[in-house]
């Protein structure tokens, strides 16, 4: 059965001061600690003018933006409606404006470097605060503190794990921006749903598709072979009996499915999370204990 998130009832909140105090957000859907598929899902909402310095991370992003664009760097723009992809690795920065909302999922990659939760932030971020501070995302700590004029993720990630953040190889340079509106709908295999297929990226093959219900039914979804969830972008129904409006979140885990019955043309963003592939390169783990180290 699905697992479903209203966002009417959430309230907004800050997580962590490691960048600025003026970005709030809704908690949608959260995956296991420490492991590498971990995810968080959230809306995002920038209560002031919101500006950080070219940073990187060792995770993925998808961000649909929901109310206002927001900018990545000079010339790179991602407008109202449309869905960016961020790979792990690659540079960008962030300029949005005041009341901007985006839709956003934070995953570990296909390199295996796993996605460090928000509560372990909030909490390495009020830890690091006792030490030093955090200038417009970057961290200054005391004399002699290597940490000093890092991003502040950064920073924050070294102090939770306790070692050097080692990046992953980006697996393209830069960000992806798509325009949905510009991708045709195409038949689904289910009658009356129509898909429109964004882009599956890395190895993993994370997949970013549009799907539409419409009015009717109820129909099946699934079962699933994979991690996927889905956040409402126009219309309401009911999952499986359960009524959902623009803006609620459902997440379904391999096996699952659910019945989907459309009050009018019911349109969901569809993020399918497969696992981490066994080959990967695992990045950031924890260093093995040497067997032989204590052999007499």
């Amino acid at each position: 059965m699905a697992a479903i998130v209203r966002s009417d009832d959430l309230e907004w909140a800050v997580i962590s001061n490691h960048r600025r105090t003026t970005i709030e957000f809704k908690r949608m859907f959260q995956g296991e600690h420490d492991t590498p598929e971990n995810f968080e899902m959230s809306l995002v909402k920038m209560k002031e003018h919101y500006w950080t310095p070219a940073h990187h991370h060792n995770f993925e992003q998808v961000r649909l933006a929901l109310k206002g664009g927001m900018g990545f760097g000079p010339g790179r723009t991602q407008a109202e409606g449309s869905v960016g992809y961020f790979p792990e690795g690659a540079f960008y920065e962030q300029d949005a404006p005041p009341g901007q909302v985006t839709m956003v999922l934070q995953c570990g990659g296909a390199s295996g470097s796993g996605f460090l939760s928000y509560d372990q932030l909030r909490e390495g971020a009020a830890s690091l605060s006792r030490e030093g501070r955090f200038d417009d995302g970057i961290y200054v700590g005391p004399k002699g503190d290597n940490r000093t004029g890092k991003d502040g993720y950064e920073a924050v990630w070294e102090h939770v794990r306790g070692r050097e953040l080692v990046y992953p190889e980006p697996r393209q340079s830069d960000h992806l921006i798509m325009n949905p509106e510009a991708f045709i709908w195409r038949t689904s295999g289910i009658d009356g749903v129509s898909v429109r297929h964004l882009v599956t990226v890395t190895e993993r093959r994370l997949a970013l598709e549009f799907y539409r219900f419409e009015k009717g039914g109820p129909r099946e979804f699934g079962p699933v072979a994979h991690r996927t969830l889905l956040f409402v972008t126009a219309g309401d129904g009911r999952i499986d009996s359960e009524p959902v409006t623009l803006h609620d979140a459902i997440q379904l885990k391999p096996g699952e499915a659910m019945k989907v019955d459309a009050g009018t043309s019911l349109e969901m963003f569809v993020m399918t999370m497969p696992a981490i592939p066994p080959e990967a390169v695992i990045l950031n783990e924890e260093p093995e204990e040497d067997e032989n180290r204590n052999a007499a």
